[in-house]
């Protein structure tokens, strides 16, 4: 498929909601949210498997993180943080690279909640924008599976239906609109289970990687 064309561009101020790529690892994901250990420091927190290595390997502290794409003239970050069980990481921003919090296509943020079953969510990914969804389960190892809302149309028999989530959304934050909390981190998709969404509880990603998110 095409990326969506906005969430690929470069962006200066950095922004939050677009594309991110360790060209070492060169598969692009979404950049999803800032954070900080210090309140000085800036990172950068998406999917281990974005920022770190495909399929767990292991990656070397410090290998550069691009936005969008170009290691020469888009180098932003360093990646320093990881967890491969939990598929979540986060790069230490350069000096001198200033960022944007806010998320594109989204307003400002609140703080972080815990994912509820039920909970209808947005979300602003590189691959398919802003899109809506359905937490349907979350489960003890802070998984959350999210499917299509009530009454949207499925793919069906060949025939196409609304695609709330592809690759590339790897690293969005899923947010309940009503309260603008981000609930959980988007880590792909569930082909066995009929293209349901899945993440990890983003509270949980948090603490994980010792970080407080910056809204």
């Amino acid at each position: 498929m095409a990326f969506t064309r906005n969430y690929t561009l470069r962006y200066r101020p950095l922004r939050a909601g677009v594309q991110v790529m360790n060209p070492i690892v060169g598969q692009p994901g979404t950049l999803g949210c800032f954070a900080t250990g210090d309140g000085a420091d800036r990172w950068i927190v998406s999917c281990y498997h974005v920022l770190c290595r495909l399929h767990r390997s292991v990656f070397a502290p410090g290998e550069p993180i691009c936005q969008p794409f170009d290691p020469a003239a888009d180098a932003v970050a360093k990646v320093m943080l990881g967890d491969s069980a939990l598929d979540c990481a986060a790069a230490l921003v350069d000096n001198g690279v200033v960022i944007e919090p806010r998320i594109v296509g989204m307003p400002r943020l609140a703080e972080p909640a815990a994912p509820m079953v039920g909970m209808e969510v947005i979300k602003s990914g590189m691959a398919t924008g802003v899109t809506e969804g359905l937490i349907v389960d979350v489960k003890p190892d802070d998984t959350v599976v999210i499917d299509l809302r009530t009454n949207y149309p499925r793919f069906t028999g060949g025939t196409a239906g609304y695609e709330f989530c592809a690759a590339g959304d790897s690293g969005a934050l899923w947010v309940d609109p009503e309260t603008l909390s981000p609930v959980a981190m988007h880590t792909g998709d569930l082909p066995a289970a009929g293209g349901l969404g899945c993440g990890v509880s983003f509270p949980t990603v948090l603490a994980r990687l010792g970080l407080q998110f910056i809204q």
